[in-house]
């Protein structure tokens, strides 16, 4: 019966509005993680992609250390799964290494564009001085044209002055 309750909590946070996905969040963060954490770990491999990227989205806000374990999902075949992947990075501001290794693959050379753009933006919010030269690199040459109408090199360029305030006003704090 907790089973249900936590796959129905994490089939919530999809599409739901924010209040329904905060109320989804704040219920498993309240459950115990050790009923928690292995269901999560079993949606991982679920056949519905949906499910999967939410149960990865919310193993990482439970346990951030074991990021590790979701991070297969910038390598879906699914173009959407590797968007949504990169904006719950945003949201959630992860800078792992090894996640910030593999948005710069997906920046440089994801074969959708808007991948490419949203992991640039990504990697203004939550990356570090590694990134300046593969953006620098997409800013000059990535001139393909995403969904919204706007090169991808436009992204990288907003990540690289993010990624400069962010710089500067760490200094400045020193």
């Amino acid at each position: 019966m907790e089973s249900e309750l936590i796959i129905k909590a994490v089939d919530n946070l999809w599409g739901q509005g924010v209040q329904q996905r905060e109320e989804s969040i704040k219920y498993l963060q309240s459950m115990d993680p050790q009923e928690v954490l292995p269901i999560l770990k079993e949606l991982l491999e679920s056949d519905n992609l949906e499910r999967q990227s939410l149960a990865a989205q919310m193993l990482v806000i439970l346990a951030p250390s074991r990021i590790d374990e979701v991070l297969f999902l910038l390598d879906s075949p699914e173009s959407w799964v590797r968007y949504n992947f990169c904006g719950f990075l945003i949201d959630y501001g992860y800078t792992h290494k090894r996640t910030i290794e593999i948005l710069i693959r997906a920046a440089s050379s994801d074969p959708d564009p808007n991948v490419r753009g949203i992991a640039c933006e990504a990697l203004g919010w939550i990356g570090d001085v590694s990134c300046i030269d593969p953006l620098t690199e997409i800013a000059c040459y990535d001139e393909e044209i995403n969904t919204h109408s706007e090169p991808i090199r436009n992204y990288a360029v907003r990540a690289l002055a993010t990624l400069a305030r962010r710089f500067f006003r760490a200094t400045d704090s020193e």
